[in-house]
């Protein structure tokens, strides 16, 4: 089934047994499915796999606890938000039945996936698309899906796919970190589509409580996570620099997480440690921003300084061969990548934004710098490549502040919660006004 399925072929749709009918780029995982072939217009193919059986399904699961969940989000190219869908995924999926759904297209953390998770890839091209509204909404109905967990802006296209008509229980799940900067309105209309709204850092619970007016009933606080993968540590990758010198940077090249003043900083850094070396990991390179970062490397002379790895696949390896840690954002959420670096027991200097400050104890575990602070990244950086005591001590000391207050099983227990919170509100507003109700 998969060797005609390439991306130079015209677009498809798979239609198959009974109501398997969606507009589909890809559904797994594979069991005995034969399908039928035709074109649709609005959907290309990601790649090939096949449905989940529904045989194999439990009748019930318990009161208030949903058989099947389907995440929603644009893609699961490297990035906090895109990692923790695939941890949730991966942690939920021997409990309850676990779908993820790509609106734009796969990305890299595809391959992380446990092969049980059922996978809709839908490779959307533009904000409205209605052929992969139907697609999504068919694909809910088929695998009776019993809570819909949309993240970030993929909230949005569920608006679409449930304009009239019922809907299922959805979980908003908001990751972006810039909330002074949003714009309201698009939200506040929104918020009919969604049952509970899930924030990753204090700032965003706020502004869900105080520029939505969601009351607690339909809001809940989750940290986000990491799980510390099976089996030996990773073996450190080699890596440019010299051990006991390099600084490693794991973000996008994106404005928000402002490589420029990180550069500035390490600028100053270099002239009293010509030995330091700059890793940056994450893609971006080819965008308008990221050739702008390139652009200053070279102003500033840090081409054999610096380094570009570009997304990488063995991001624990790269922390495994690397002595401090960095975050100049200015703006986040909850990022991941700060309980990544405590998971390689890595010294952290990352600015003061979103839940950064408790995700590094106030202090106490890390350097807080205030956002575009240039001197005060370098004197951090400086001061950690001088003291390698100082490194250890921080490094262990995050590692412990993060496993005590950010462990996995409290983060699934809340989103449990939300789960059942979404399922409830939807049943009561079912019983008031009937089953077509949206509100």
């Amino acid at each position: 089934m998969a060797e005609h399925w390439g991306e130079e072929q015209q677009p498809w749709a798979v239609v198959g047994h009974g109501s398997l009918r969606y507009g589909v780029s890809s559904v797994s995982p594979l069991r005995s499915w034969p399908p039928l072939v035709t074109p649709l217009s609005h959907l290309t193919l990601a790649d090939p796999l096949t449905p989940l059986h529904l045989d194999d399904r439990p009748d019930s699961v318990g009161p208030g606890r949903p058989r099947a969940v389907l995440q929603v989000i644009d893609s699961l190219d490297a990035g906090g938000a895109e990692r923790m869908a695939v941890t949730i995924a991966n942690a939920l999926v021997g409990e309850v039945e676990m779908h993820v759904c790509t609106t734009r297209h796969p990305g890299a953390l595809r391959a992380e996936l446990d092969p049980r998770v059922g996978v809709l890839g839908l490779r959307r091209s533009r904000s409205v698309d209605p052929a992969a509204a139907r697609a999504l909404r068919r694909y809910v109905e088929d695998h009776r899906v019993d809570v819909v967990h949309a993240h970030s802006s993929s909230l949005f296209l569920l608006a679409s796919a449930y304009a009239a008509g019922p809907r299922p229980p959805v979980v908003w799940h908001d990751h972006l970190g810039q909330v002074e900067e949003r714009r309201r309105l698009p939200y506040l209309v929104a918020r009919r589509w969604f049952d509970v709204a899930v924030a990753v850092s204090r700032p965003i619970e706020r502004w869900h409580a105080e520029r939505l007016r969601l009351p607690p009933t339909r809001r809940r606080f989750v940290h986000n996570f990491v799980t510390r993968p099976p089996g030996p540590p990773p073996r450190a990758a080699d890596l440019p620099g010299a051990s006991g010198t390099r600084v490693v940077a794991v973000a996008n090249l994106r404005p928000e997480k402002d490589q420029l003043s990180l550069l500035a900083a390490f600028a100053q850094v270099r002239a009293t440690h010509p030995d330091a070396h700059l890793l940056l990991v994450g893609g971006g390179a080819d965008t308008d921003y990221g050739r702008l970062v390139c652009d200053e490397i070279d102003r500033l002379g840090l081409g054999v300084h610096v380094s570009l790895l570009g997304v990488r696949s063995d991001v624990a390896a790269v922390l495994a061969g690397v002595d401090i840690a960095v975050l100049s954002s200015v703006s986040e959420g909850s990022p991941v990548v700060v309980q990544e670096y405590a998971l390689a027991g890595l010294p952290v200097v990352a600015t003061r934004v979103g839940e950064v400050p408790e995700l590094l104890d106030r202090g106490r575990a890390g350097i807080l710098a205030e956002v575009h602070d240039v001197g005060a990244l370098a004197d951090g950086l400086a001061w950690l490549l001088e003291h390698p005591g100082e490194r250890t001590r921080l490094g262990d000391a995050l590692a412990a502040h993060v496993a005590a207050r950010y462990p996995p099983e409290a983060s699934l227990a809340d989103l449990r919660a939300a789960y059942a919170q979404a399922m409830a509100r939807r049943a009561r507003i079912s019983r008031r006004r009937g089953p077509s109700s949206r509100d």
